[in-house]
């Protein structure tokens, strides 16, 4: 991969962004380069020298996009990107490649095998860090819009199921009602309804709760959320 140093301290990422990119390039000189003009840019970097190396690194660095050259020795780029394709817990991730290939079946060969987007040598660290830039923001874009969408599905499921468990909740609580204005039934029995009473009240409360549970999930253990009731 060749990349051409062209004033990277220019490129700020938007405060709080802390997205992590994995670089793997043969070349240390590459790696030096693109590691700088990426961390002037605000993101977290690791390097790999190979795809071999590369693919191990996924697993601790976790990396929100990799960048990645075709031509290396041992295992390319474009056999890490098939590679990455096949492993569930990282199929989804962006890939840029870079290559100094032109030949359009070339571009065709590294999109089909994954990548999502494909940059012609020499780049500069300008263009580099835009189409990074560029990528990160569609694909946090996209996560959002999924997030959006299960959001909504939990809630029409929610007030679904809230429906489905009032109308008999509803019409147990008029049952009990019934049994306490009853004088002729002892006190034990009076006092038995009236804990039944407060329990299908608590129930009625976290029905309506659950009913209005839109965005109050807040992050539990990695990609599970929790919802908070009492915040609705």
């Amino acid at each position: 991969m060749s990349v051409e140093h062209r004033g990277a301290q220019e490129h700020r990422m938007p405060p709080g962004e802390t997205a992590r990119i994995l670089v793997v390039d043969d070349n240390p000189d590459v790696r030096e380069i693109t590691e700088i003009a990426l961390r002037c840019a605000g993101y977290a970097v690791r390097c790999a020298a190979d795809g071999q190396s590369g693919l191990e690194a996924l697993e601790d660095f976790q990396p929100d996009l990799v960048l990645v050259d075709i031509m290396m020795p041992g295992m390319n780029g474009l056999e890490m990107c098939r590679r990455m394709r096949e492993l569930p817990a990282h199929r989804d991730r962006s890939v840029i490649v870079l290559s100094a290939r032109t030949d359009t079946k070339d571009r065709i060969a590294g999109l089909e095998l994954g990548a999502d987007d494909y940059l012609v040598k020499p780049v500069t660290t300008e263009e580099l860090v835009a189409r990074v830039r560029r990528k990160l923001a569609r694909s946090a874009a996209h996560r959002e819009e999924i997030r959006r969408q299960r959001q909504e599905a939990i809630g029409q499921l929610a007030v679904a199921v809230c429906h489905e468990i009032n109308n008999p909740l509803f019409a147990l609580l008029g049952e009990i009602q019934l049994g306490l204005a009853d004088e002729s039934l002892p006190p034990e029995v009076h006092e038995r309804l009236r804990c039944m009473e407060e329990l299908a009240l608590r129930m009625s409360r976290v029905l309506g709760k659950v009913s209005k549970a839109r965005d109050v999930a807040t992050p539990y253990v990695g990609e599970t959320r929790m919802t908070d009731l009492w915040a609705c």
